[in-house]
């Protein structure tokens, strides 16, 4: 196996008829020293690319990590033009200027918050792979299982990995209640 890749799915029970509901959007950007040059480009083209295709009637926010955490908006915001037009700006300002690699702060602050009515938590999470304590973030995920579904993929410079931009790797999250 030349490109090495783990995936992870914690399943939640849901009982009753699910259906198509609006989402909450969290877009976790690592912003670490690893991520300079063109690896820093890359998360901003990837994130771009999210934050035009979200769909109507949801909200988003953008949360920057490295030694610490900076989040876009005190709170998750609807999407609506000017808050596009903030988070399209911040975007194209993005620097690898937060230090270490350190996930497991901000999944705990997004895991903590409570979930905005009608509305499911989707997160996605835009690194190198290059995250410390990898053990403990997938442990905290897994305590979140009950009222989660996560899918959590990491992939190392593969071609064909369909969310594949660069040599990204994208961990995607969904919280759903």
């Amino acid at each position: 196996m030349s490109n090495p890749a783990v995936m992870v799915s914690f399943f939640p029970e849901f009982k009753g008829n699910m259906k198509q509901v609006p989402c909450e959007f969290i877009f976790v950007v690592d912003r670490s020293g690893s991520m300079s040059g063109k690896y820093i480009k890359e998360a901003a083209e990837t994130l771009m690319l999210f934050l035009k295709s979200l769909p109507e009637a949801c909200s988003f926010n953008i949360v920057g990590f490295g030694s610490r955490f900076e989040k876009l908006f005190p709170e998750s915001v609807p999407y609506n033009q000017s808050n596009l037009d903030k988070a399209i700006t911040h975007t194209e300002e993005l620097k690898a200027d937060l230090g270490g690699t350190r996930l497991y702060s901000p999944l705990e602050y997004i895991f903590s918050q409570p979930l905005k009515t009608h509305l499911t938590r989707q997160v996605f999470i835009l690194t190198d792979g290059s995250v410390s304590n990898t053990a403990q973030v997938i442990e905290l995920v897994r305590k979140n299982a009950s009222k989660a579904r996560c899918v959590c993929m990491y992939a190392w410079w593969m071609k064909d990995f369909p969310l594949y931009i660069g040599h990204l790797t994208v961990l995607y999250v969904s919280l759903l209640l």
